[in-house]
Order: C-alpha cells, then sequence, then structure tokens
C-alpha cells in the first residue's frame, strides 16, 4: 500500500492558478498595483448622489489571491467600481500574509491602506485595541443585526453597539465523502450530526485495496469545530487536558490504529487530502465547504459534483449538536486621517462591495457561503429556479452548506490566544499522526501554547 499512495501522492498536480501566490516571506511584503480598467468596461453600479467629482486617490489592501481572475472575485468587484468612478485613482495592494504586527505598525505611522479586506482574526484585535474606524453612521445597525447569522454579528462585527466590519464571505467545515465509493461498500450516505462511531465504522468499511477510507489533514479550525461541538468552553477555557479535546484525539487515533488512515497519509494537509480525495484514493476528508469547488471546475474536471457527498463534522455522543466554523474575510477602514472626499468615497466602494448583487455574485462565482440571511437566501432562490445556477457545483451543494453553516458555533472570542490555542491544537493532531498517544499529543499542544501564548 505504501508505494501506491506514495506514488499517487507525489504524482498528483492540480491545475495551478492563472498567477501563482508568492510564498509567503518571514516578513509580509505587500506590492502595489494600479487598477487598470478597459474602457469599454461595463458599468454595473450606481455612484452615491453627491460625490465631488474632484480627483481622489484610494489604496486597497487584500490578500492576493482574492485578486486573481482564477480565485478571487474581488479584483473584478474593484474593476467594476473604477469604471464607475474615473477621477478615483484606485491602488490596490496584494499582500500574501497578514501575519505579524504589519498592519498594526501601518496605522500607527499613518500609511494603512483607506480599506482593507482581511480575515476576522486579524482584524479582531485591531478592533479591540480602537485601530479600526466606527462605520456604524453609514449602516443601519438595527436592520444589519437581524439579517445576520448571529454568531458572525456578536462575535465579529459590533463591539459596543458599534459597527466595525462588513462581511463579505463565510464558509463551514464539513466532511466530504464519495457515494460511489459508499454504494461499492453497501453504505447509506451519513446524517449531519453522525457520530464519531459512526464515522469510523464508515471508515472501516471504505478502506480497501484501492483506496483509504478517510484522509485525515490539517487545518486547525476543523479540530478547533470538533472541540467546541463536544464542550470545550473556547475563550474561556485555554486547556487541552480535557474531555473534549482528548475524545478528538482519540478519534483520531482510532482512524489511524485500524488503518482506515494508512501511515502514508499521516502528517498530510488539508490540501493534500482533497487531492486524493479528487483522484479517488481516499473515501472521507475534512474540508472547508468551498473548498471542493477547486476539483469541479475546468476542463476536464477532476470531479462531478455525483462523485461528491457532504455531510456535517461527526460529534462525540449521538444527539449532541453539530458543530462547524465559520470563519472568513471582512471589510474594514483603519483609523487614520482621511479627507471628507475619501470617507464620501470609501464609504461609497465599501457599500457596492457588501451589496447583494455584488456578494450574491462573487458567492456563486467563488463557491462561498455568505453570513446575512437575505444575500443567502437569495443564492437559494438562485440555485431552485435557475437551471444555470442549479447545474453548478454551488448549485447542488449550496442547500447542504446553509444547513450546516446554521449550526456554527464556534465563534472566535476577541482574545488575543485565540489563533494561538488553534494552533496548539494542531501541533497535538500531528503527534496523533506521528503515531505518540494521547497523552503525549495533549502534551505537544500544551507545549507549543506555552512557549507562543500572548
Amino acid at each position: 500500500m505504501k508505494s501506491k499512495f506514495s506514488s499517487v501522492l507525489s504524482g498528483l498536480l492540480i491545475a495551478g492558478f492563472v498567477l501563482a501566490a508568492c510564498a509567503p516571506a518571514a516578513t509580509p511584503q505587500v506590492v502595489v498595483q494600479t487598477v487598470e480598467v478597459p474602457v469599454n468596461n461595463e458599468v454595473l453600479v450606481t455612484p452615491m448622489p453627491a460625490l465631488p467629482d474632484e480627483p481622489v486617490e484610494l489604496t486597497v489592501r487584500a490578500f492576493s489571491f482574492q485578486l486573481k481572475p482564477d480565485r478571487g472575485r474581488a479584483g473584478d468587484q474593484l474593476r467594476t467600481w473604477a469604471a464607475a468612478h474615473p477621477n478615483v485613482k484606485l491602488n490596490v495592494q496584494s499582500v500574501d500574509d497578514f501575519g505579524g504586527d504589519i498592519l498594526t505598525n501601518d496605522i500607527a505611522a499613518g500609511t494603512a491602506p483607506d480599506l482593507v479586506f482581511a480575515e476576522a482574526g486579524v482584524v479582531q484585535p485591531l478592533i479591540v485595541g480602537g485601530q479600526i474606524m466606527d462605520i456604524s453612521p453609514w449602516f443601519d445597525l438595527a436592520a444589519l443585526e437581524e439579517d445576520y447569522l448571529p454568531a458572525f454579528w456578536q462575535n465579529f462585527m459590533a463591539l459596543d453597539g458599534k459597527l466595525y466590519g462588513i462581511y463579505q464571505d463565510t464558509e463551514a467545515r464539513v466532511v466530504y465523502y464519495r457515494p460511489d465509493f459508499l454504494t461499492e461498500a453497501g453504505l447509506e450516505a451519513p446524517k449531519n450530526g453522525w457520530t464519531y462511531a459512526q464515522m469510523r465504522e464508515y471508515a472501516q468499511k471504505l478502506t480497501t485495496t484501492d483506496h483509504a477510507g478517510v484522509c485525515i489533514g490539517k487545518e486547525g479550525y476543523i479540530e478547533l469545530s470538533m472541540a467546541v461541538a463536544n464542550g470545550l468552553e473556547f475563550g474561556s477555557d485555554y486547556t487541552y487536558a480535557n474531555d473534549a479535546v482528548r475524545n478528538y484525539y482519540q478519534f483520531l487515533s482510532d482512524l489511524m490504529t485500524d488503518g482506515s488512515t494508512p501511515k502514508e497519509q499521516a502528517g498530510l494537509t488539508r490540501d493534500q487530502c482533497a487531492q486524493l480525495f479528487a483522484a479517488g484514493k481516499v473515501g472521507m476528508i475534512f474540508l472547508h465547504s468551498n473548498g471542493i469547488t477547486s476539483y469541479t471546475i475546468g476542463s476536464p474536471a477532476l470531479l462531478k459534483t455525483e462523485q461528491i457527498g457532504v455531510v456535517s463534522l461527526p460529534v462525540m455522543e449521538d444527539g449532541s449538536e453539530y458543530g462547524t466554523f465559520g470563519g472568513g474575510y471582512m471589510w474594514v477602514v483603519p483609523s487614520k486621517e482621511y479627507t471628507a472626499t475619501q470617507l464620501a468615497y470609501i464609504e461609497d466602494l465599501l457599500k457596492y462591495m457588501t451589496s447583494q448583487d455584488s456578494q450574491v455574485n462573487y458567492a456563486l462565482y467563488r463557491g462561498f457561503l455568505l453570513a446575512r440571511k437575505s444575500y443567502m437566501d437569495e443564492i437559494l432562490r438562485l440555485v431552485k429556479e435557475d437551471p444555470g445556477v442549479s447545474a453548478s457545483v454551488v448549485g447542488v451543494f449550496y442547500p447542504s452548506w446553509v444547513e450546516i453553516a446554521q449550526n456554527n458555533n464556534s465563534p472566535i472570542p476577541r482574545e488575543a490566544n485565540t489563533v494561538v490555542y488553534r494552533a496548539g491544537l494542531v501541533a497535538g493532531l500531528e503527534a496523533i499522526q506521528a503515531g505518540l498517544s494521547v497523552d503525549e499529543a495533549v502534551k505537544a499542544a500544551e507545549d507549543y501554547f506555552a512557549a507562543n501564548k500572548k
């Protein structure tokens, strides 16, 4: 089995990006690009009334992959907005890593961009530290609170009755399985809320000489979601020697002991597991919801939609509320000095980027979930009524994603050590994948947290 899985893994190549992302450097590198707007670009937005037509310059910062034609939609959105505002010079900064204090230092120096599209975990400490501008005057807070899924409103955007960011997208952590393999094994499709024991049984029955039952991979948010679903009081309990974490590690250890996850697959990343899944060498994987869309596009696509099933992450005990995690990306405005003209255009750009038309098109294109109920309802309507949408991977999986995402019970508390704790969970997972015991995995997680906590 070793040579078969090793050769498959080494030989797997997924179609590259149109523009490949640079490998993150030790110090994040920011490259400024001026957005080019074709003369014949169709204008899809209506500028806000009474916007001054004097020349103005704005800078937007986003992850580089958000700006690429084959992955991100943000670049297209920005170009469309720029076409409607010819007096605005729009500079776009692409960055491969928001880590460290790069944005904090830029804000302190007055060199920060005017609008930032970043992960919630990156900007939360800045919100608490007063380094992100209150944008409450631009929005109807009561209407937004009513429309957003509660976890996102309470844990990401609002603080002390003020608004500091607007979500563009989110996702759910799920288990994907191969229905064709289930049919071969005589298994019915698993149901949301299934247990560790049930998934272990599925993994055993899906393991053959041709394919493994499950590839574990590692991500962090999946580990966190499963621990929280099984009782971890995340945000107040930063220990690892508890039943929620230990039971999860034991579950993974059992999968490896069974041979459902071959030793050749131990230590693989989430994306490497997804590649094996697409190649038909593994029956189940843990993945974020839209991660599967990379394998269902292209000509020919690596996976057909009928080769993919989706179900919630498992729970320890039958009847427990299954969990997921929905982080994602949000727009924020750094706190610094702006002119009245700059603020008017920042408000206009922010409202366009987070409008229903803009976000729904973005989500359909990229396969993301949205944190606003009305926006998700619109996508579900399109999926139901539009044959073109229904035929796509988004149309097939979106209703299941939404059902799972509504059970999001893994918020990120506004506390500096949340990311460190999540990384500690992965350190313990890696110990399990290396063949160590649950006790040794807990110790590895504790050691990581002690060495890196803030």
